[in-house]
């Protein structure tokens, strides 16, 4: 994912911006505590306990900054995706919960039905408080 991120910036980064990766432990990243006003994830929490997960989200966002998490909602998609890839989708309602303890839902988008993503998917827009 990461030389598929180069190549596009590469391509695409116009005005010159720079832009770091890095790869590292969702449960212990490599940043410092409150080190960016954004993240996003999709397909990330899924793989780790979801207090965890997000504990460490909340731990890298600075007060103030976003949470852009795009999690994988109950579907029979999603069944046939866990069997596949060894996650677990976590229920709406235990994402809810967790997700109200470290932030404030800003918006939560359900992608239209016959877009490809709406099949699995949800979009959830947090700020730290």
């Amino acid at each position: 994912m990461i030389a598929t991120a180069r190549k596009y910036v590469t391509r695409n980064n116009t005005n010159k911006q720079e832009v770091r990766f890095a790869q590292g432990n969702v449960l212990a990243l490599p940043f410092a505590g409150e080190a960016f006003d954004l993240v996003v994830t999709s397909g990330v929490l899924e793989y780790v306990p979801l207090e965890e997960g997000f504990t460490e989200m909340a731990r890298v966002i600075s007060p103030g900054g976003y949470f852009l998490h795009l999690p994988m909602r109950p579907t029979a998609v999603t069944t046939v995706l866990e069997l596949l890839f060894r996650f677990k989708t976590h229920p709406p309602e235990e994402l809810a919960e967790t997700t109200d303890r470290h932030f404030q839902v800003v918006s939560h988008y359900r992608f239209p039905p016959f877009q490809i993503i709406g099949w699995s998917k949800t979009a959830v827009l947090a700020q730290k408080i």
